[in-house]
């Protein structure tokens, strides 16, 4: 039981950078995509238009890069025994969210006919993305059932 525990936190600690790493992919990948496609917009738009447009995408983009960077980082926490944050609830959410982008982006592929290559690759970055936040969320969970068992036997490790 001890080394399935050590080994779980250590799942748990490297899921956290990766979830943190991809926050900062997601803030880069709005930036850029806003500054590359963005510059498209018709010339006839006031500027009030794109002011408000650049702020929702800051907001947005800033937003879910902090959220990713707490969760992530409460995951690095727990799996090193720090202070537990409450993460899963957050999680859960961005969880949510990427599946359903990862819905979007597979629709958005099947109709596109140009910036194929972008979207594919945004494609597997999100599934990628998803899938690094549903394995957060299993090995916290099962951290917690571990460390729950350990604590039940008076904190004797079974083999």
């Amino acid at each position: 039981m001890n080394c399935k525990i050590r080994k779980t936190e250590d799942n748990l600690i490297t899921i956290g950078n990766g979830v943190m790493l991809f926050g900062v992919w997601t803030f880069l990948r709005f930036v850029l995509s806003f500054f590359i496609f963005g510059s498209r917009t018709n010339e006839a738009d006031s500027f009030a238009v794109r002011a408000i447009a650049v702020g929702i995408v800051w907001a947005v983009s800033l937003l879910d890069a902090g959220i990713r960077v707490y969760v992530g980082y409460a995951a690095r926490c727990e799996g090193m025994r720090r202070k537990r944050l409450p993460y899963l609830a957050l999680n859960g959410v961005l969880l949510t969210f990427y599946s359903l982008a990862v819905l979007m982006d597979f629709g958005f592929l099947l109709f596109a006919t140009e910036r194929i290559a972008y979207l594919l690759i945004v494609l597997v970055i999100d599934v990628t993305s998803m899938i690094f936040l549903l394995l957060l969320m299993i090995n916290s969970i099962t951290i917690r059932k571990l460390r729950k068992q350990t604590a039940g036997n008076g904190g004797q490790y079974e083999s």
